[in-house]
């Protein structure tokens, strides 16, 4: 009876140990180049690269590792995506909103960027060169020596920003512009007239009225502008929502807007067609920042 037990776990116990041994197999993802992720937002419009990052371990990036004229992923195993949420211009040139895979081809006086609309791609499945969506020739530039392959958004300005490729001793940089959220100010005299004029401002410090002061309302270059008692005191007064009556307040530097306060919208009061006042909810105060009146 012992020896018909034995028979009997023996099965179950080599089973468990092969469970165990697949249940580590799995966990065990370590690879000779792992994944790497660099997004960077602009303008609400989110750029991002998901790559392999190899690392030269003693060799030379280009030609020992990568050979001159060989086509490659710019990464390692998957092919190395880019991924925009809106659409816009790599290098000057359009691009949709969507998932693309990247393939280089390195030369020692021009590299070729290709872009292919299958972003899941295995790096040995190199794309036909006829089926590229986008093709970019740029001469590389010398950089100091970098072991681990990266990307990066080296520069963020309120209109694109510039991706960065490098590894070992080469860089190349790809600017892209985004698509602004915000159409240039185009509102009318007669469109501005229901909200232009004298108002008083009222601010609130949890109990009671703290600050009062003038705001007059004025069309400045298409748009409407909110200007205080101070020179400081002025912001532009936009509309990025199909909300009736809904308008934000941004910041300006030197003129130009910076920041849309999406959180803090003016809501209008109307009388008829006129506008005569308008408030900004907030956490103090009962549920309100400030209003303002039309005097």
């Amino acid at each position: 009876m012992a020896l018909v037990r034995a028979r009997l776990v023996r099965p179950a116990a080599f089973a468990v140990a092969l469970l165990a041994c697949a249940s580590a197999t799995a966990r065990a993802q370590v690879r000779a180049s792992e994944r790497g992720t660099v997004s960077q937002e602009v303008d609400g419009t989110v750029i991002a690269v998901d790559y392999g990052r190899p690392q030269l371990r003693g060799r030379t990036a280009f030609p020992d590792v990568v050979k001159w004229g060989e086509m490659w992923t710019p990464g390692a195993n998957w092919a190395t995506t880019l991924t925009v949420n809106h659409p816009v211009r790599l290098d000057g040139h359009a691009l949709k909103a969507g998932s693309y895979s990247l393939w280089m081809v390195p030369d020692q006086k021009n590299w070729t960027l290709n872009i292919h609309a299958q972003a899941r791609r295995f790096h040995e499945n190199r794309p036909k060169p006829t089926d590229f969506l986008l093709t970019i020739d740029k001469a590389p530039a010398a950089a100091p020596n970098l072991e681990l392959l990266t990307f990066a958004f080296t520069e963020v300005g309120k209109t694109g920003t510039t991706l960065e490729f490098h590894w070992g001793t080469t860089a190349l940089a790809y600017r892209i512009e985004v698509e602004p959220s915000l159409p240039p100010g185009t509102m009318t005299e007669a469109e501005a007239a229901a909200y232009v004029g004298a108002y008083t401002m009222i601010m609130y410090a949890g109990k009671g009225d703290s600050t009062v002061e003038p705001l007059t309302v004025a069309l400045k270059d298409g748009r409407l502008h909110g200007v205080g008692a101070t020179p400081d005191m002025e912001f532009a007064i936009v509309g990025v929502s199909s909300r009736k009556g809904v308008l934000y307040p941004a910041f300006l530097d030197r003129g130009e807007i910076q920041d849309v306060e999406i959180a803090t919208p003016l809501t209008w009061r109307f009388q008829g067609k006129r506008a005569v006042g308008f408030t900004v909810a907030g956490s103090a105060a009962g549920g309100v920042w400030f209003k303002a009146i039309r005097r």
